[in-house]
């Protein structure tokens, strides 16, 4: 997740590299966001996970 510390003056061949930059850095934003949306998701899977273990527990009788 570093590129865009490559990304100088000298990196790029062509007549935009400003809007090659702008592009990176608008896809590398993106990627942090669903990055974030996925851990979120992750973490909700996670306690969902640990409260139906817990009712199951308690059904069978297993709960302390």
């Amino acid at each position: 997740m570093s590129l865009e510390t490559h990304a100088d003056g000298d990196t790029w061949r062509g007549p935009r590299p400003d809007l090659c930059r702008s592009t990176l850095r608008a896809n590398q934003r993106q990627l942090h966001g669903a990055a974030d949306d996925l851990r979120w998701q992750a973490y909700r899977f996670e306690h969902q996970a640990a409260e139906l273990d817990a009712i199951a527990a308690a059904r069978l009788g297993l709960a302390g």
